[in-house]
């Protein structure tokens, strides 16, 4: 894990440079985007959008660039997408400038291996904490989740798990954690490096409910 926090390190670094670089773009491109022009991109982009949902929902040129972020089409190392925009539609010669100069530093960073940049800040927000983390246990789990919900009696159903077997109590912990989730499934998504297009596609799906999302991932 010290080699990925040192990735970890240096993609902190190259984010930080594309968020300024991102910035300004969105400064410089917005009095040049009509909504015509909106339009004319979202159209581009539409087979990597792959939503009509999050087309629909796109009403500027900062959603858009959101989007194509989900996407993993637009990052600190591969800004296409802008270059387009910024030659091809906006045509304004600041932004080309920048454009350019970030496309030159690109080609001098240091290419970074895939890896879980959740875990990474989950790690670092660990080593900040003075008081070691208890190891969970399921019993200790689902100790915790009856405490915490009301509709299940704590005695009773410790009582009736401890003869149960590992999988009804896999289950069981699943099931609640699911509920408690809530809308914070996407983080748990991300953590166990489920991709955005499929996190998407879970989101998508009108039948179910947050809980459902939670099991689904």
């Amino acid at each position: 894990m010290s080699i990925n926090m040192d990735f970890f390190d240096l993609w902190i670094k190259y984010q930080s440079g594309y968020d300024q670089l991102k910035q300004r773009f969105i400064e410089i491109s917005t009095p040049h985007i009509s909504s015509s022009c909106l339009i004319t991109l979202i159209e581009r982009y539409g087979s990597t959008i792959n939503s009509k949902r999050d087309a629909d929902n796109i009403k500027d040129i900062s959603g858009l660039l959101r989007i194509l972020e989900n996407r993993i089409v637009l990052c600190y190392n591969k800004i296409e997408p802008l270059k387009f925009i910024a030659f091809e539609i906006v045509n304004d010669l600041i932004l080309k400038q920048i454009i350019h100069e970030y496309d030159v530093n690109i080609e001098c960073q240091q290419t970074l291996p895939l890896f879980n940049v959740y875990k990474c800040r989950y790690m670092l927000a660990v080593s900040t904490i003075s008081k070691p983390i208890p190891i969970p246990t399921i019993k200790n789990d689902i100790k915790d989740i009856c405490y915490r919900d009301r509709n299940v009696q704590t005695a009773s159903s410790l009582d009736e798990l401890s003869t149960s077997s590992n999988s009804d109590k896999q289950k069981m912990v699943f099931k609640r954690l699911s509920v408690n989730l809530d809308r914070y499934w996407r983080d748990l998504a991300r953590f166990l490096d489920v991709t955005e297009f499929e996190i998407d596609e879970i989101d998508c799906n009108t039948n179910l409910q947050l809980n459902d999302k939670a099991l689904k991932v």
